[in-house]
């Protein structure tokens, strides 16, 4: 991670350090014990591309998925790049803290604030950027809701450590007030609610009050999130449109996926063809809705 950093500083780019080793030192009684296969950067969306450029100087290139190098730049949030003398881990770089399914932007945690409050901690015997506690819960709930929904033991157990480590220090009131803000407030509702059940923590009463949906939807989500890990991760893509705050912003979202824009298609895929890229993407909508369908039971 280090030697990304200082790659990165050299170049004038700031970078934060999210996950992996930042909480493993910082949450867990015994840092060896956090497994992490990959690490994780944060850094701002005008410094992605010069970021790529210098990670790829010193060594890294770009894992190919089924996504290239140019969507994710264009359409994403992140890339993930390999050292190519095959003995180091991934690195995940990141320019939004939260992708949400198939790049739908709609509820963006707001950057600059963020890297306004980030403090510097020990990482790996050397300080590091890091989020603030409160951005750092906020971040933690939202990511182990929208990107893993609810599965996930290590992903559990980080924020289940940061609410019995610092939930008696957190400013909860401003917790609460950049949920709404940056409209992930059902999100951290869903994360925190199920985390604190789950290991017998306490949240605060009024504070859920504040962040809960209405009961139908509470109902359904809770509905959903039960059942085993691989359930959860087939109905990842439904979890995820139903925590997006506001109704308006659930059918953007909703429309977004079926009928992307042309462009967008194109790249996502591949394909020269308009219509080549949309039958592709139908393909994949209808293997997630069968997905969704058998894991539901409906």
């Amino acid at each position: 991670m280090h030697e990304a950093l200082d790659a990165l500083a050299l170049a004038g780019i700031d970078a934060l350090a999210l996950k992996g080793p930042a909480l493993a030192e910082a949450l867990w009684p015994e840092p060896g014990d956090r497994p992490f296969t990959d690490l994780d950067l944060l850094v701002r969306e005008r410094d992605r591309v010069p970021a790529v450029a210098t990670l790829t100087a010193i060594g890294y290139r770009h894992l190919s998925l089924d996504r290239s190098l140019h969507w994710e730049l264009a359409h994403g949030t992140t890339v993930t790049l390999v050292p190519e003398r095959g003995d180091g881990l991934p690195l995940d770089l990141h320019w939004e803290l939260i992708e949400w399914p198939r790049g739908q932007r709609i509820d963006r945690i707001a950057p600059e604030e963020v890297w306004r409050r980030a403090v510097v901690a020990e990482v790996g015997g050397r300080p590091a950027l890091v989020l603030s506690w409160e951005d750092l819960l906020i971040y933690l709930a939202v990511h182990l809701a929208v990107h893993h929904a609810l599965a996930g033991e290590r992903w559990r157990r980080d924020l289940a450590l940061l609410l019995e480590r610092r939930g008696g220090t957190l400013d909860w009131t401003a917790v609460v007030e950049r949920a709404r803000r940056w409209r992930v407030r059902v999100s951290l509702w869903l994360a925190l609610d199920t985390v604190a059940r789950q290991s017998g923590l306490s949240v605060a009463r009024e504070v859920l009050r504040q962040l809960r949906p209405r009961a139908a939807r509470r109902a359904v989500l809770r509905r959903l999130v039960k059942g085993s890990e691989t359930r959860r991760g087939r109905l990842d893509h439904l979890i995820a449109l139903l925590l997006i705050d506001r109704g308006r912003d659930r059918a953007r979202a909703a429309l977004a996926s079926v009928v992307p824009p042309p462009a967008w298609v194109r790249l996502r895929y591949g394909r020269a063809s308009t219509i080549a890229a949309y039958r592709a993407h139908a393909r994949r909508l209808l293997g997630i809705a069968a997905r969704i369908v058998k894991a539901s039971g409906w």
